[in-house]
Protein backbone atom coordinates (compact mmCIF):
# COMPACT_ATOMS: atom_id res chain seq x y z
CA UNK A 1 0.00 0.00 0.00
CA UNK A 2 0.87 4.00 -0.47
CA UNK A 3 1.13 4.46 3.43
CA UNK A 4 3.80 1.49 3.89
CA UNK A 5 5.85 2.74 1.14
CA UNK A 6 6.67 5.67 2.64
CA UNK A 7 9.25 4.00 4.87
CA UNK A 8 11.14 2.91 1.25
CA UNK A 9 11.30 6.33 0.23
CA UNK A 10 8.42 6.09 -2.26
CA UNK A 11 6.06 9.26 -2.28
CA UNK A 12 2.94 9.93 -5.36
CA UNK A 13 3.27 13.31 -6.73
CA UNK A 14 2.09 14.97 -9.56
CA UNK A 15 4.29 13.49 -11.99
CA UNK A 16 4.32 10.11 -10.99
CA UNK A 17 6.26 7.36 -8.55
CA UNK A 18 8.98 8.78 -7.04
CA UNK A 19 11.62 6.73 -5.41
CA UNK A 20 14.35 8.40 -3.29
CA UNK A 21 16.80 5.02 -2.69
CA UNK A 22 17.78 2.10 -4.45
CA UNK A 23 18.94 -0.42 -3.06
CA UNK A 24 21.48 -3.05 -5.20
CA UNK A 25 21.38 -7.03 -4.52
CA UNK A 26 24.00 -9.25 -5.50
CA UNK A 27 23.06 -11.86 -8.00
CA UNK A 28 24.04 -14.99 -5.47
CA UNK A 29 21.47 -13.20 -3.20
CA UNK A 30 19.06 -13.19 -5.93
CA UNK A 31 19.50 -16.73 -6.86
CA UNK A 32 18.90 -17.93 -3.07
CA UNK A 33 15.41 -15.66 -2.89
CA UNK A 34 14.04 -17.18 -5.89
CA UNK A 35 15.16 -20.76 -5.53
CA UNK A 36 18.06 -20.42 -8.41
CA UNK A 37 15.17 -19.14 -10.46
CA UNK A 38 12.95 -21.74 -10.39
CA UNK A 39 9.77 -21.90 -12.17
CA UNK A 40 7.52 -22.33 -9.44
CA UNK A 41 8.91 -19.09 -8.72
CA UNK A 42 7.97 -17.39 -12.02
CA UNK A 43 5.22 -14.80 -12.07
CA UNK A 44 5.47 -13.23 -15.14
CA UNK A 45 7.52 -12.25 -18.30
CA UNK A 46 7.70 -8.56 -19.04
CA UNK A 47 9.71 -6.68 -22.07
CA UNK A 48 13.24 -7.15 -20.25
CA UNK A 49 12.89 -10.63 -19.25
CA UNK A 50 11.00 -13.10 -16.40
CA UNK A 51 9.77 -12.08 -13.57
CA UNK A 52 10.28 -14.02 -10.30
CA UNK A 53 8.37 -13.62 -6.99
CA UNK A 54 11.31 -13.67 -4.14
CA UNK A 55 11.44 -12.43 0.02
CA UNK A 56 14.57 -10.07 -0.13
CA UNK A 57 16.43 -8.67 2.99
CA UNK A 58 15.53 -4.43 3.77
CA UNK A 59 17.64 -1.78 4.82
Amino acid sequence: SLNRSDEFGVSLGPSGITVDKSVEFTYEELAEATNDFSMANKIGQGGFGAVYYAELRGE
